[in-house]
């Protein structure tokens, strides 16, 4: 158990006398920003979030370090994200026969405040949906693999998308 107030962490700091003395330190460095851990996500939602991201996109991800979004992202203002259980549903509304598709698995803790649970727009779809107000770092992607059409022109998903 921890006493340390929120943003510190202990960190071990040799005395040279062969012993090591706990000190305060901010989990950020300093920077004003906190560390994300698990409490940064509603308890009620997914650790695991998913995007499809079509494969030139990817590619110039991979080359930045991040990825920025699509052009649709970029009008909106934020990044479009789906839970495992969303994703089927937002295959077939927004990226219906598209070939060349990346499914990119990203960790929801990882992505700190910059990640929102909010409604669709309009409404109209049940459950909220996770928006990244911001790039993604590949750091806080666990997995990228494409995404093919099978021949009934749908989208052949995972092992564990339900």
């Amino acid at each position: 158990m921890s006493f340390l107030p929120p943003g510190f962490g202990p960190l071990g700091k040799s005395s040279g006398r062969g012993r090591t003395e706990a000190r305060r330190v901010r989990e950020d460095g300093g920077r004003g920003f906190p560390r994300p851990d698990r409490g940064s996500i509603p308890r009620d939602m997914e650790p695991l979030i998913y995007t499809m991201v079509r494969a030139a996109g990817w590619r110039e991800a991979e080359a930045l370090g991040e990825y920025r979004g699509s052009a649709d992202d970029r009008r909106d203002g934020f990044l479009h994200f789906s839970t495992a259980a969303q994703l089927r549903a937002s295959a077939a509304k927004h990226r219906a026969g598209e070939a060349d598709l990346i499914l990119v698995e990203a960790d929801a803790a990882a992505l700190g405040p910059a990640l929102r649970w909010e409604p669709a727009a309009g409404g109209k779809r049940p459950g909220l949906f996770p928006h990244l107000y911001g790039a993604l770092p590949l750091s806080a992607v666990r997995s990228a693999a494409p995404l093919p059409l099978g021949a009934d022109g749908n989208h052949r998903f995972p092992p564990g998308i339900p």
